[in-house]
């Protein structure tokens, strides 16, 4: 009816289950469940799942301005230690609950643009910072790069994921590059591990 293989359909199937919206039982059979009630357990595999995320959670703009990055971000851009850029502070919250809390840097000619801007009120609207600097720079980010690793919560960080200090945390650096391979986007993201879950594909 659909046009699609069994292949696929057991695949949609157990994707469906994974994201908590339907429940399988043997003998009786597939149910959809109440998502309202589902954990706030996010796959990020893809710019799409990016995406996927920003609508489908709050951010909540904690900080921003302009200050002196780590010395490892000041590398990234190119930029002498001493060159302030543009920062901002942001947590994402799910059913209420606070799992991802990020630094994001910009380097200076797109920083400069977001400073004019009512950052509030354009997070609002797109959800994601990226996806505000596409917007208001008119420019299309076509590669995100990202390594993860994990560290132990600090005061802020535990005080603003709401866990105590030396949680465990899943760390994410990602870089977003232009299509001419400039680097337009720098991001620290710490995630709750009880809210986070890393997802790819290993195609032979």
């Amino acid at each position: 009816e659909l046009g699609v293989s069994v292949i696929t359909v057991r695949a949609a199937m157990r994707t469906l289950r994974e994201r908590h919206l339907i429940e399988r039982y043997p003998g009786k059979g597939t149910f959809v469940l109440d998502s309202s009630h589902a954990p706030s357990v996010w796959g990020l595999g893809s710019t799409d799942d990016l995406l996927a995320m920003g609508y489908r959670t709050s951010i909540k703009l904690l900080r921003k301005g302009y200050v002196r990055p780590p010395q490892e971000i000041s590398a990234k851009f190119g930029l002498p230690p001493s060159r302030k850029v543009y920062w901002c502070e942001t947590l994402r919250i799910a059913n209420g609950q606070p799992f991802e809390f990020t630094d994001a840097y910009l380097p200076p000619l797109t920083g400069d643009v977001i400073a004019r801007t009512d950052l509030v009120a354009a997070l609002e609207k797109r959800r994601l910072v990226s996806a505000v600097v596409q917007d208001i720079c008119n420019l299309t980010i076509t590669d995100v790069r990202q390594a993860m690793g994990a560290e132990l919560a600090r005061d802020r960080v535990a005080k603003m994921l709401k866990v105590p200090p030396g949680t465990p945390l899943l760390t994410v650096e990602r870089d977003h590059y232009a299509a001419d391979g400039t680097l337009v986007q720098a991001a620290h993201s710490r995630h709750r591990v009880d809210h986070f879950k890393y997802t790819t594909n290993l195609k032979r």
